[in-house]
């Protein structure tokens, strides 16, 4: 098949997890398996050695296809060759995609579970501007991109109304997906302390969208569960953004602007902007860094929802959405 956004094709990637020499040389990457502490070689810091639990199986238990993504035991070279090319993209492009990470097994009981939840997700329908920042700025005129207003209609469910034996769930809980997301990006994380916004379904239904944004968090990962039948793409740019305070105007116009096909869009002097676009398999696993590419999902065509699963982190302990987020987003609060 083609090639993802990893930069290497599905077979590359499946070969590289089962200890086939990858056909592009890797940058070189010192490891000492004997400490925890982060390092950083090259601009890359990782978390080495990973607290997996001991338990085999336990991955598997996850609902992880480990025949692909060998996470029973990260210290074979086949499993750091893997995560050593997720890091390596996810540091160069800020994506990477796995595809297949979630077994068929647990993918098809997943399915069963996010069509019977879909039914009592919490209705999302709100216009917002790119870096979804409330209320306009004044010192700028209506159609600058800073005060575009776009629109977003999603549905939504909350952790606390996943059941447990739900396998999105059950990943979410896994014990090692926290230090091996750390490591693939770089930064140790921990579990959003968030009953309700930690890990979500997101619905999105046939005429359904959402509008071009940068994420509120600083590393986004998703679980495709079901693609749409037609649409529903997801298009990014690439790290276009330095900090989160950054409004990089000019760049964000040139992929705004002309999507919505409106002229209109200050600032006028354009840059070009690269989009990539992508419809993701049932199953897939993606980490990027929302918070630094701009990204969307286009309409949803035919008659089937758009299903995915949201995983959230924090880059400390303790991190809770405000009451407010809550119950903008799942339609209630929560504290425990």
């Amino acid at each position: 098949g083609g090639r993802d956004n990893c930069g290497i094709t599905y077979a590359e990637f499946v070969g590289l997890c089962r200890g086939i020499p990858y056909p592009k040389p890797l940058k070189a990457r010192t490891m000492q398996p004997d400490t925890k502490d982060a390092r950083t070689t090259e601009g890359y810091t990782g978390i080495y050695p990973f607290d997996l639990p001991d338990v085999k199986g336990a991955a598997t238990s996850a609902g992880i296809d480990t025949t692909i993504y060998p996470l029973n035991d990260i210290s074979t070279p086949g499993a750091r060759a893997m995560l050593d090319a997720a890091a390596t993209s996810f540091r160069e492009t800020g994506v990477v995609t796995l595809p297949g990470f979630l077994h068929p097994t647990a993918l098809q009981q997943a399915q069963i579970s996010a069509r019977e939840l879909a039914s009592i997700a919490f209705e999302v329908d709100e216009w917002h501007n790119v870096y979804q920042l409330h209320g306009a700025d004044a010192n700028l005129p209506p159609n600058h991109c800073r005060n575009f207003l776009m629109h977003t209609r999603v549905a939504n469910v909350g952790y606390a109304d996943l059941p447990e034996d739900n396998p999105v769930r059950k990943l979410y809980d896994w014990e090692g997906l926290v230090p091996f997301l750390s490591a693939v990006t770089g930064v140790e994380l921990f579990r959003l302390d968030d009953p309700l916004g930690c890990c979500s379904l997101t619905v999105t239904r046939p005429g359904w969208e959402q509008a071009w944004h940068f994420d509120e968090s600083q590393f986004s990962v998703t679980l495709c569960i079901e693609p749409a039948e037609r649409g529903g793409q997801f298009e990014c740019t690439g790290l276009i953004r330095d900090s989160e305070h950054s409004l990089v105007a000019d760049k964000v116009a040139s992929v705004v602007g002309p999507t919505l096909e409106d002229d209109r869009l200050l600032p006028a002097e354009r840059t070009h902007t690269t989009v990539s676009s992508s419809v993701a398999r049932a199953g897939t696993l993606k980490v990027f860094n929302g918070s630094k590419i701009l990204h969307r999902v286009g309409k949803v065509e035919g008659n089937k929802d758009r299903l995915l699963a949201v995983l959230c982190f924090a880059t400390a302990p303790g991190v809770r959405n405000s009451p407010a987020i809550q119950k903008a987003f799942w339609g209630r609060t929560a504290s425990g």
